[in-house]
């Protein structure tokens, strides 16, 4: 009987063929063949996964009908992440892809400090009429730019707003840095109509015409244009630009002022047995009558007889 009761428990224990399971029961994978009428049908857990997508992490989920959920995490700029559920446990697994994190770039545009103007900071900034002169800086050299005569080492700023040199107002001509006597090149725009320029930038007023600043270019075409011009070259259209001595016909016509008109006359200072500012001899050029032979002139004009040779009139 012992025996007997032995085998039964042998064949109870060890043999899957007869083995009935109390229910419910669940497959777990370890055993075969687990059956019988009150057995639960092996289950197969679902998962609800998800997809996500995006910068930093993903996460995805998937819920098993058995046993629970699962959580995957993927890292990446773009990173992709897909729960699939398990079918043996209901557990579930998750996988992430993505392009490796990238850093954006970290740099920036440098400001320039400007701090407090200085004068040797080599630009214009603060009082300065140029760079690094003019206001409460050093004052300027000549040509360099200005809004008062302060602003110039000469003293002399010119109406253009540019530091001119102090020879510029000596009544004297220096061939070096002028375009005629006191007027044009290094003294800029101050040449008057009817004396020599080598463009508009000499000429006070009109433009540079054959080397004469003119207002319009039969004004130094060396010929008497009747109808537009009182004399040869002046008057008329040309403007006050008759030298005394010259034919007129109103004051408009003169530098100074037409007699009777007639006849342009001279200012005070072309009888004064000096040479002033503005003339080329004793009484003489500029704007005055035109010089004799042997006098200095600079210009054909400041010759009586029309011929400048050698800054001597002939």
């Amino acid at each position: 009987m012992v025996g007997g009761v032995w085998s039964w428990l042998v064949v109870a224990v060890c043999s899957p063929l007869v083995i009935a399971c109390a229910p419910p029961c669940v497959d777990d994978g370890l055993h075969g063949k687990q059956g019988g009428a009150g057995c639960v049908a092996p289950t197969t857990g679902s998962g609800g996964g998800s997809s996500s997508t995006g910068a930093g992490t993903g996460t995805g989920a998937g819920t098993d009908a058995a046993t629970g959920t699962g959580t995957g995490t993927g890292t990446g700029d773009t990173a992709t992440t897909t729960a699939v559920a398990d079918t043996s446990t209901g557990g579930v697994s998750a996988t992430g892809t993505g392009e490796p994190t990238t850093s954006g770039d970290t740099g920036g545009s440098t400001g320039s400090s400007t701090g407090v103007p200085t004068c040797s900071d080599g630009v214009m900034n603060g009082t300065e009429s140029d760079a690094d002169c003019g206001g409460s800086c050093p004052q300027c050299d000549d040509l360099l730019k200005c809004g008062v005569p302060g602003d110039c080492m000469s003293q002399i700023c010119h109406a253009v707003g540019v530091c001119v040199p102090a020879s510029c107002t000596d009544g004297v001509y220096d061939s070096n840095a002028e375009e005629y006597l006191d007027c044009g090149f290094m003294c800029g725009p101050t040449c008057g109509l009817g004396f020599p320029c080598s463009g508009k930038g000499d000429c006070a007023a009109g433009d540079c015409f054959n080397n004469t600043c003119q207002l319009h270019p039969h004004c130094a075409n060396g010929m008497f244009d009747p109808g537009l011009e009182a004399e040869l070259d002046c008057g008329g259209e040309c403007g006050k630009t008759c030298k005394p001595g010259s034919s007129c016909t109103s004051n408009a016509d003169c530098y100074t002022v037409c007699v009777d008109d007639v006849v342009c006359d001279g200012p005070a200072s072309c009888f004064n047995q000096a040479q002033d500012p503005g003339e080329t001899d004793l009484d003489c050029g500029g704007i005055c009558f035109g010089c004799a032979p042997q006098q200095v002139c600079i210009f054909d004009g400041d010759c009586f007889g029309g011929n400048c040779v050698g800054q001597l009139c002939m």
